[in-house]
């Protein structure tokens, strides 16, 4: 579960911002655009990488839209997860499935069954807004059994400042936004995540809390090729 929630933060983070009129994204928007978020425990030892690339943009009458390809792989160098999904801008407002935070996984024989929200943020955010929430819940089946049953919510989103990050790739002036991450399954875990997005770049940093306050993990984009 740890590494699904840490994907899963991964690309919503990666996934930020869009302006319904001319599309100035938080994010890359030529097709063939990458980056690379290498992701950290608490001791700064690496527990994985995730690769994204644009594989197309469309624009229309109704704004914008983006296909993605995102492939992660583990400490080892081991490719471990690998999937597409698309997020579009609409009227001011930037949507993202909250389904496509959760790639098939290789070898994976399990089918899944996905009932989630749209993640929203604005085109011009504000110091001290707070954005709306979203649920997604998932049923994990292996012919008619159900293997596992699991839900995501993410709460308490705002945006909490203007700030200048360096990281590996560069350095990039960012918003930060704050929000809670829920995951249920067999049992509950609950981080209070931390990340930073810089217009035409993306997700620059990440941090993800426990209930007491400590650093469990954090990420950083350590490449970057607009």
């Amino acid at each position: 579960m740890k590494k699904l929630v840490l994907m899963g933060t991964v690309l919503f983070c990666a996934s930020i911002g869009i302006n319904a009129q001319k599309c100035n994204m938080y994010f890359p928007s030529r097709e063939g655009s990458e980056s690379e978020m290498t992701s950290y425990n608490a001791k700064d030892k690496i527990e994985g990488v995730t690769k994204t690339v644009i594989l197309k943009k469309e624009t229309g009458a109704n704004g914008v839209s983006l296909l993605f390809e995102s492939v992660y792989s583990d400490n080892s160098g081991q490719e471990k997860g690998k999937g597409q999904y698309k997020v579009r801008c609409h009227n001011g407002v930037f949507y993202f499935n909250m389904e496509s935070m959760m790639p098939q996984q290789n070898g994976d024989q399990a089918s899944m069954e996905v009932k989630s929200d749209e993640l929203e943020f604005p085109a011009n955010p504000q110091i001290g807004q707070t954005l709306k929430d979203a649920k997604m819940t998932m049923v994990m089946k292996s012919g008619n059994v159900t293997v596992m049953e699991m839900s995501m919510s993410i709460t308490n989103r705002k945006v909490e400042s203007y700030e200048e990050i360096t990281t590996p790739a560069g350095t990039f002036n960012c918003y930060k936004v704050t929000y809670n991450v829920r995951t249920h399954a067999m049992f509950d875990v609950e981080v209070k995540a931390v990340q930073w997005v810089a217009e035409d770049v993306g997700v620059v940093k990440t941090e993800n809390y426990d209930n007491k306050g400590k650093k469990v993990n954090y990420s950083l984009l350590t490449a970057f090729r607009p």
